[in-house]
């Protein structure tokens, strides 16, 4: 750009509003913005930190730049960082007026003696903080100033632009996600309605579980009909603990769950939650297992067990999504168990019907009551589906009896 027929003074400050613009247009986030200003404004600063404001306004030392060393951070301040309308997006502070700013701690830790305060806003709320500490007395000219008012205003809407870019991608992932989990669920239904046994579909679910939230591991618990103990029932990916016994009865998991529990249970630290019986430990501590959630699986009104989903890695965590997402993969999983148990019962029912009705027309064509009483057996058997049938006649109290 021509600046030959502006005087010198005016030609430089354009050329730096142009540089400014031009850093700023290349920035990826506020540590980049950060490093910018002490690029283009703030070569001879001794200090230059980044100051990142919450909701609440409590604040945070996310970065700071001393000399030749570069260190992010992330450190609790102690002081409330506020804006109210009207407020100095730029302020010029000395050792006289530090007590004005909550930056003052920061400042005088650092050995400052003139500091730059500048603030960017999301809005009306002050979201950022920039600060360039001086250890000596400084003044800035007209100039400057006005080179820090234009930076703090391109950077602010930098970091807006940033953060809508950041929205829309969440957004982005977020529905890519739900098309991908709405996909999985409906494999997951399609191989569900072509099997007649619970096994191989406790098995499906939980390797859907699985690659739908990225999770390690995943297994169905349930309970024994003595409900004391409980079995691993299925898994995914073998880690060959089905069949493992754990115990049902006092155990605090499955007493939370009893209790009515619907929502996932979750379990961050394996090593020292209390819920956590010792042989329920020591089997999860086999496999790795650093964090899970656990949910229960509920048939008709019934409790009969629980799915766990493992993280093995320590410091990941389950988002609101998963913790959702697995409750309703559960709640599918009940369904088709429940239909498992009804489709069983009526064709118990059937079966049992059938052989009563082949009892009954071989006892027509019987005469003799040892003929009767064997078919009667045979037909208990059946019944039963035991090995072995006695039917003893006579007077248990004369022990005069007989055995067929």
């Amino acid at each position: 750009m021509s600046t030959s027929h502006l005087p010198q003074a005016a030609a430089q400050e354009i050329q730096s509003l142009y540089e400014i613009s031009r850093a700023l247009l290349l920035t990826q986030d506020i540590t980049d913005v950060l490093l910018t200003l002490r690029g283009v404004l703030a070569m001879d600063a001794d200090a230059v930190l980044h100051v990142h404001v919450e909701e609440d306004h409590t604040a945070r030392l996310r970065y700071t730049m001393q000399s030749m060393d570069e260190q992010a951070q992330d450190r609790i301040l102690s002081e409330k960082y506020t804006y109210a309308p009207g407020d100095d997006l730029v302020q010029v502070l000395t050792s006289s007026t530090f007590d004005s700013s909550p930056a003052a701690p920061l400042i005088r830790e650092m050995g400052g003696q003139t500091a730059v305060v500048l603030k960017l806003l999301d809005g009306m709320v002050l979201r950022e903080v920039l600060l360039l500490i001086y250890h000596d007395a400084r003044s800035f000219d007209d100039q400057t100033m006005r080179l820090y008012d234009a930076f703090v205003t391109q950077a602010a809407v930098i970091i807006q632009n940033q953060k809508l870019l950041t929205d829309v991608q969440a957004n982005n992932d977020r529905l890519a996600n739900q098309i991908r989990v709405l996909e999985a669920l409906r494999a997951l239904s399609d191989a569900v309605g072509s099997e007649d046994e619970d096994g191989p579909v406790m098995t499906l679910t939980m390797q859907s579980l699985v690659e739908i939230t990225a999770a390690d591991h995943a297994g169905v618990v349930i309970i024994n009909s003595d409900g004391i103990s409980a079995t691993v029932a299925a898994e995914y990916p073998a880690q060959g603990v089905v069949g493992a016994q754990i115990e049902a009865k006092d155990n605090p998991v499955f007493t939370e769950l009893l209790k009515g529990r619907k929502a996932p249970l979750l379990l961050e630290n394996v090593e020292t939650d209390p819920r956590i019986s010792p042989r329920v430990r020591e089997l999860l501590n086999s496999l790795g297992t650093k964090a899970l959630i656990i949910t229960p699986l509920v048939v008709g009104d019934e409790l009969i067990g629980s799915v766990g989903l493992d993280l093995y890695t320590r410091g990941r965590q389950f988002t609101p999504d998963t913790l959702d997402l697995v409750a309703t993969v559960t709640s599918q999983l009940s369904i088709f168990l429940q239909d498992v148990r009804v489709r069983r019962e009526r064709e118990r029912a059937t079966e049992q019907v059938r052989l009563l009705d082949q009892v009954g027309t071989r006892f027509l064509a019987l005469n003799r009551v040892d003929d009767l009483l064997v078919e009667a057996a045979r037909g208990l058997q059946s019944l039963l589906r035991t090995e072995r049938i006695v039917i003893r006649l006579g007077d248990p109290s004369q022990r005069e009896e007989s055995g067929i």
